[in-house]
């Protein structure tokens, strides 16, 4: 279950698809650059491969449909459940550099190009689901 529109490890066939970039296409492809859709999600390529993507509620769009159907504002707690039920896979609770409950699991998902990802949950400071990321280790 990719979050963008191009799963973690993918190259874009089109940069169409983005509304913002900093990306500059050479002949040999392009570096290390982020891109934003028009659903509010982040994009960060490195190598030219998508290593990052994430959403957050204060920037995608309200008819962003996020993995697993989880929902932005529901408790981090449950979110997290969600995610362990649906995707398999152990998510270790820690806290963020401001102190907000983190959810996150090790890089034991495929993205459907064959590459492992992991999750991570990021609560708001109220416990609430305020942004979901989708990563891989390069």
């Amino acid at each position: 279950m990719d979050l963008g529109v191009i799963p973690i490890g993918a190259a874009p066939k089109d940069m169409g698809v983005f509304t913002e970039t900093d990306c500059m296409l050479q002949p040999a492809g392009f570096a290390d650059c982020s891109a934003k859709d028009a659903e509010g999600r982040l994009y960060v390529f490195f190598d030219g491969a998508l290593s990052r993507v994430s959403a957050t509620n204060t920037e995608a769009a309200s008819t962003l449909q996020l993995p697993a159907d989880v929902k932005f504002g529901e408790p981090i707690e449950q979110a997290a459940d969600t995610v362990h039920r649906v995707f398999g896979v152990k998510l270790d609770r820690g806290s963020s550099y401001d102190g907000h409950v983190v959810y996150s699991s090790d890089f034991t998902i495929e993205s459907s190009v064959g590459i492992a990802y992991s999750i991570e949950l990021i609560a708001d400071e109220r416990g609430k689901l305020a942004e979901f990321v989708q990563r891989t280790d390069f």
